[in-house]
C-alpha cells in the first residue's frame, strides 16, 4: 500500500501541499482530480522524489520512499508517465518495448520482459507490429507505461 502521511512539499519557499495524507490500496485504481494549480502534479513529483518533502512521510508497503533517488523508483515498481507519453512514433510497438534491452545485461531478459508487457497490456500484443505514432492516446499511454 502506498501511504502519504502529513506531507508538506512545494518549490523553494512556496508550499503547494500542506498536511496532505492519502492511502492507495494495492490493485485499486485511484484518481486524483482537481483544478489547475491544485497540487496534483506536485503530489506525484513528491511521491517520485522529484521534489523534496519538507514534512511528513511517504511509504510503499511500509518502506520509506522519502529520500530514495528518483532513478531507484523502478526498483519498487514506481513510474511517472508524463502527459506527452514520449514514445518513439516512427518505431513499432515492439521496437519501443525493446528499447530497454540496449545493454548486454538487459538483453538476456528482453523476451521475458516483452511477454510481461503483453500480459499487462494485451492490446499492445495486438498492435506489436504497428507504428507507435498511429496508436490512440490510451494505447500510447499503455506503451509508455510498459516501456
Amino acid at each position: 500500500m502506498l501511504e502519504v502521511q502529513n506531507v508538506r512539499a512545494g518549490y523553494g519557499a512556496i508550499n503547494v501541499l500542506w498536511d496532505l495524507s492519502l492511502s492507495v490500496q494495492p490493485g485499486k485504481l485511484t484518481t486524483i482530480i482537481g483544478q489547475n494549480g491544485a497540487g496534483k502534479t506536485t503530489l506525484l513529483r513528491a511521491i517520485m522524489g522529484l521534489i523534496p518533502v519538507s514534512q511528513g512521510s511517504i511509504t510503499l508497503d511500509g518502506k520509506p520512499l522519502n529520500g530514495m533517488p528518483t532513478w531507484d523508483m523502478n526498483l519498487v515498481s514506481m513510474a511517472m508517465i508524463p502527459e506527452g507519453r514520449m514514445v518513439f512514433r516512427d518505431m513499432t510497438v515492439e521496437e519501443n518495448l525493446m528499447m530497454g534491452a540496449f545493454s548486454p545485461q538487459h538483453r538476456a531478459g528482453a523476451a521475458a520482459n516483452l511477454e510481461k508487457s503483453y500480459v499487462m497490456f494485451p492490446r499492445l500484443r495486438e498492435r506489436r507490429k504497428q507504428l507507435a505514432g498511429s496508436l490512440s492516446g490510451g494505447e500510447a499511454q499503455m506503451l509508455a507505461m510498459a516501456r
